[in-house]
């Protein structure tokens, strides 16, 4: 759906995405706290993801599991769409990200968890960015 087709009485500016590209779109609810941290590579961050994709509504929870999941930029841990946002994290930022399979898990898709060539939807909270 465009935003020319929701009335402004009906949906606020918010619910439309902060970055919309062919293969991405991102939704920044809570830009979290801004620090010293922002522009530097050398930190850790930790945050909470729920994924899910049009074949798997359980992709992936680290709230279940109780513990959050640790990305340091640079590294190929995460999808590649994640890698720039969480790059950029700051601490209580809220993200909705929907990622085409290209910045998912592309052609191959991630065994019988993902599809190939599917698009998932990741819902990040940052627990938490530590210099190292």
């Amino acid at each position: 759906m465009r935003e020319s087709d929701w009335s402004s009485d009906v949906c606020s500016s918010d619910l439309f995405p902060s970055h919309d590209s062919t293969y991405m779109k991102t939704w920044v609810f809570d830009k979290g706290q801004p620090s010293d941290l922002d522009e530097v590579l050398d930190k850790e961050i930790l945050y909470h993801c729920i994924a899910s994709s049009k074949s798997n509504p359980n992709v992936q929870n680290s709230l279940k599991k109780g513990h959050p999941l640790t990305y340091m930029p640079g590294e190929l841990n995460v999808v590649p769409g994640l890698r720039n946002l969480l790059s950029k994290a700051r601490k209580n930022q809220k993200i909705f990200a929907l990622l085409s399979p290209k910045q998912a898990y592309g052609e191959g898709g991630l065994g019988n968890i993902v599809q190939p060539n599917e698009s998932v939807f990741f819902n990040i909270t940052i627990a938490s960015v530590r210099k190292l």
